[in-house]
């Protein structure tokens, strides 16, 4: 479970903590307020996409879209902006909800939330969605996520 029965989250005895407990470390609550609201250092960031492709993508589509993918490793544009990435095709595991799984997978690290900014703007990542993704992905099931990471390029 998610909050009240992990280890992390009880005390000795087996009984919960208190919310307050698990949210601020002691050091947090002697440190001053102007030290806890102080802005914080630039966080890498991971931005992880997949969506289905159509039934009637072709193996050479579905290929031409991963390479384009990883050809923004190399980008003018986004080359200095990825930090590590990895691009993979589903391998047809099924899960035992039913639900068909992605095709296709970017997950992408960068040294900042600027970075990953900068980077969906970009020229090249546009072109990539534009002449590789779009005229594969089976509409509506695109999903993505942004999220912290402690450095980029690391697993």
């Amino acid at each position: 479970a998610i909050f009240g029965s992990s280890s992390w989250e009880r005390r000795r005895g087996g009984a919960p903590a208190p919310v307050a407990s698990r949210l601020a470390s002691p050091a947090m609550e002697a440190a001053p307020k102007a030290a806890r609201t102080a802005p914080a250092e630039a966080k890498a960031v991971r931005h992880v996409v997949s969506f289905r492709t159509k039934a009637d993508a072709t193996e050479e589509l579905k290929k031409k879209c991963i390479e384009g993918l990883l050809s923004m490793r190399e980008a003018e544009g986004t080359k200095d902006l990825i930090k590590g990435m990895t691009v993979g095709e589903d391998l047809g595991i099924l899960h035992p909800s039913g639900q068909p799984n992605a095709s296709i997978v970017a997950m992408v690290d960068f040294a900042s939330q600027t970075d990953y900014e900068k980077y969906a703007e970009c020229k090249a990542h546009k072109e990539v969605i534009d002449t590789c993704i779009k005229p594969i992905i089976e509409p509506g099931t695109r999903n993505a996520i942004q999220f912290e990471i402690p450095a980029a390029g690391k697993l």
